[in-house]
């Protein structure tokens, strides 16, 4: 139901694993979305049901592919800063638009909580304030819950990462 909502083609597998701390989208051809066990038991099945539908989202976009060509130029530039530091924007805004596509599914509260609950799970003992170093996540859940909401993405912008990757490539390549 979830993946109709998100207006997916393909229905992804749903698996388990201990091997991972957060869910995670892998595959194109054969998508699967690997969840980690721990959350499975330790979340009511509505958070759950909130973090997957930003995998799922994941999915929608293709940023896998965005993330091969993103890989490439990081791998061809692996000197320069200028690189890492679009590599950088480009995974947080890939994230700010997974959240954008998945919060309005359960109200963009109700999504924060997920977010926060997963982390929450995460924590280890030696920090004890949740994400008191400006971790990504607090900036998502802030943007999320800031009283100013983002524009939509425009249908085109979301092959714009994979466009400026090329570009990149095909300069560092002359």
């Amino acid at each position: 139901a979830l993946s109709r909502r998100l207006r997916l083609r393909r229905t992804p597998r749903l698996l388990g694993s201990s091997a991972i701390d957060v869910p995670m989208a892998i595959g194109f051809f054969s998508p699967v979305v690997l969840v980690p066990l721990s959350i499975l038991t330790a979340l009511p099945p509505a958070t759950v049901e909130a973090l997957l539908a930003h995998e799922l989202a994941h999915l929608r976009r293709l940023d896998f592919a965005v993330n091969i060509a993103l890989s490439a130029v990081e791998a061809a530039l692996f000197y320069h800063p200028a690189a890492r530091f679009i590599a950088r924007a480009v995974r947080a805004e890939r994230e700010h638009v997974a959240d954008d596509l998945a919060a309005p599914l359960f109200g963009r509260r109700r999504y924060a909580a997920a977010l926060f609950a997963l982390e929450s799970l995460r924590v280890s003992a030696l920090e004890p304030a949740l994400l008191s170093n400006g971790g990504s996540l607090m900036v998502r859940i802030q943007r999320l819950l800031a009283a100013r909401r983002p524009r939509p993405a425009r249908r085109g912008a979301a092959f714009l990462p994979l466009l400026l990757s090329l570009v990149a490539a095909g300069a560092a390549a002359a």
